[in-house]
Formats: C-alpha cells, sequence, structure tokens
C-alpha cells in the first residue's frame, strides 16, 4: 500500500509541479471534444486506453489537450487568483490525473508543441513545427459522421498513414493532435493500423478560455531531441528519478521493475521515433 501511495504521489509531481508561470492565456470560439482510442503497447491488445481530448479553435488558431489537464489548468488559474501559488488540493488533482502531458497550439504560421518527458520534475519543453508538413491527397469518398458531411482525406505523417474525415460545414482548417491544412474541421481521423483514433463526441459554439501552466519558461528545443530525451526519459527512468532527487525507502526492487516494465510498453507512439545513427 505504501509503495502504491508513494507511485501515485511521484506521478502527480510529474504531471502537476508548484505553479509558478503561465505561457499562453487565449480565448476561442469553438470547443470541440474528442475522444481518444489508442493503443500504447504495439504487442499488447488489453493495452489499449481511451482519452477525453479537447481542442479549442477559432479562425486562426487553436488548441489541444487533454481534457482532465483542461479542468486542472482551469482550477490552476482560479487558485493562483487567490493568491494560491501551490494550485489545487491533491485531492482534485488525483482525481483528474492524465498520462497525456502535451499542449499543442496551432497558427496559421506554426505548430508549437509544449510537453514534458517522463522524468519525475520535468520542465515543459517546446519545438515548433511549419504548418505545411501535411501534404493531404483528398479522395472522392463521402460519409456522414455526427451529422455532418464530411469528405474522405489521406495524409502520411509521424511514420504512419492516416485517413480524415473532414466537414466543409465548419469551414476552419483544424483537427485533433496537430493535424491540420483541410479546407475544414476534421471529425474523425486514425491510422493505418488502428492504434491512434481520434472521434469528434460534442462541438459548441461558445466563447472558452484555456490557461496552460508550466513550472518555468519552457526549454526551447527540436522535435527529435525532445523525443530523444524522452525515449532516454523512459529508458533510463530508475537512475534518472534518483538523480532528480527521489528516494526509496522500501520497494526499490519494484520500482525499478515497473520502470523497465513500462519503458518496454512505451513502444508505440503516435509518433514513431528513429534514433538518430551516429
Amino acid at each position: 500500500m505504501k509503495t502504491s501511495i508513494c507511485l501515485v504521489l511521484i506521478m502527480l509531481q510529474m504531471i502537476y509541479p508548484k505553479l509558478s508561470y503561465c505561457q499562453h492565456k487565449d480565448v476561442y470560439d469553438y470547443q470541440a471534444m474528442y475522444e481518444m482510442k489508442y493503443q500504447p503497447d504495439s504487442t499488447d491488445i488489453s493495452s489499449i486506453k481511451f482519452e477525453k481530448m479537447i481542442l479549442l479553435f477559432s479562425e486562426n488558431s487553436s488548441s489541444f489537450l487533454s481534457y482532465p489537464q483542461y479542468l486542472y489548468d482551469s482550477a490552476a488559474y482560479a487558485e493562483t487568483q487567490k493568491g494560491n501559488s501551490f494550485g489545487p488540493s491533491f485531492a482534485f488533482a488525483s482525481s483528474v490525473y492524465t498520462p497525456i502531458t502535451y499542449h499543442i497550439f496551432k497558427s496559421q504560421k506554426s505548430i508549437q508543441t509544449f510537453d514534458k518527458t517522463q522524468t519525475t520534475n520535468s520542465p515543459y519543453f517546446e519545438y515548433e513545427e511549419n504548418t505545411d508538413i501535411f501534404k493531404w491527397i483528398l479522395k472522392d469518398e463521402l460519409d456522414t459522421i455526427m451529422s455532418f458531411a464530411c469528405q474522405k482525406a489521406e495524409v502520411n505523417f509521424g511514420g504512419r498513414k492516416w485517413t480524415a474525415w473532414f466537414t466543409n460545414e465548419i469551414p476552419i482548417s483544424t483537427g485533433p493532435y496537430k493535424f491540420s491544412g483541410l479546407p475544414g474541421l476534421i471529425v474523425k481521423i486514425s491510422d493505418s493500423q488502428g492504434y491512434w483514433n481520434f472521434s469528434l463526441t460534442d462541438l459548441v459554439n461558445f466563447k472558452t478560455k484555456t490557461y496552460p501552466f508550466y513550472k518555468q519558461v519552457p526549454t526551447k528545443t527540436t522535435k527529435q531531441q525532445f523525443f530523444k530525451l524522452l525515449r532516454e526519459s523512459y529508458d533510463n527512468a530508475f537512475i534518472l528519478d534518483q538523480q532528480n532527487g527521489i528516494t526509496y525507502l522500501t520497494g526499490v526492487e519494484e520500482f525499478k521493475a515497473r520502470a523497465e516494465k513500462r519503458a518496454k510498453a512505451a513502444n508505440n507512439w503516435i509518433e514513431i521515433y528513429h534514433a538518430e545513427k551516429k
């Protein structure tokens, strides 16, 4: 029991550190909810998970993150307005815990991703990509999804082939994750192997704010370098945590075994990472 409680505390510390810096505070016209179904371990179908995601967007910009993270960010902002720099209560943080740590901001010029590694107390890292990375191929197939008239499109991205369904009824070029560049909102998108799937579940038109927080000014890097650090944080989690001040008084071997198991299972990222050849 003590080991389990300690593990929860470490995970919450990774996701929800003490608050001191807010990178973005934007207002958007639309709020779209997506169900993300994903399989983080390609060798284990029982690893399939579901996450509620939120896309906040206007004509020229959008923000995408997990809905639990959005709830935490909003509560954290409310707490800072009261003068509480430590954020919401432990009980609230526990209730909205999520392993999905990225915030993705899209504009007409760029895609900014803010994310953490798996290291305890990891800072946020920021990397930027051009919006022209998506070379869509429009198809003739049509379908009706969520009462929207949709058209099919395909693209290769992140080492995967993706099939998307977008609607011209919402003529704003955005969608879940980093996806954009189509004539309308992406209603549904999946990779060819069915490992990663996003499906629109709700769409409302009202102004919404988002308040993503970071412990410090994000460290700017490249996507390749961030992925390298992320991979290393999985493969060397036990050692890195100790270097970052985590002391295991009991259950040392159990923590080590869990870290090794988690690293092995983290083999099916949404974007396939290939280490640079030396």
